[in-house]
């Protein structure tokens, strides 16, 4: 993981910019698959109130990129509650990717009936082992049976992708 601590309008002590890395750092334990994080320290003057130290990164992950900006009176505080703010995002990305992965289809399994050795051992090579069109198990029993193969790939009346072996 790449950390790259930037600033704007605020020259940065040596210290600040280690403080930055070690805080941020820390983020990859919520998520693997970072890549890239940039932080960028600046400070906003306006005429109305006093100084506000700001802190936003931009997070470059697999798949997605996370942003995030706070400001507070202090450049420290702002850091930490960047990192706790960016903390929160990354949980709800990786929840969110728990959540997607978890409804794709799986794969089902099923047995072809028991048959003779002699069928195990004879091997048809060029035929196609994937059958197109939906059919159900049985089907496939009786395919994989005729067509004296060890295993079949087929699609199943509910559109799921299923292997059947012999055993």
């Amino acid at each position: 993981m790449n950390v790259i601590v930037r600033s704007h309008h605020v020259r940065i002590t040596e210290s600040l910019k280690e403080y930055a890395k070690k805080k941020i750092n820390k983020l990859e334990h919520f998520f693997g698959h970072i890549q890239q994080i940039s932080v960028n320290l600046q400070i906003n003057s306006s005429s109305a109130s006093l100084d506000q130290q700001e802190a936003s990164a931009m997070i470059l992950c697999s798949g997605a990129v996370i942003k995030a900006t706070q400001v507070s009176e202090d450049m420290y505080s702002s850091i930490d509650l960047l990192y706790d703010k960016l903390a929160i995002q990354l949980k709800k990305y990786k929840e969110k990717i728990k959540k997607h992965k978890g409804n794709l289809p799986s794969n089902s399994y099923v047995e072809a009936p028991a048959s003779n050795k002699k069928d195990v051992k004879a091997v048809n090579k060029g035929v196609e082992r994937y059958i197109p069109k939906p059919m159900g198990a049985e089907d496939a029993a009786e395919i994989l049976s005729s067509e004296k193969l060890n295993f079949l790939v087929f699609r199943n009346l509910k559109e799921k992708i299923c292997v059947i072996y012999r055993s």
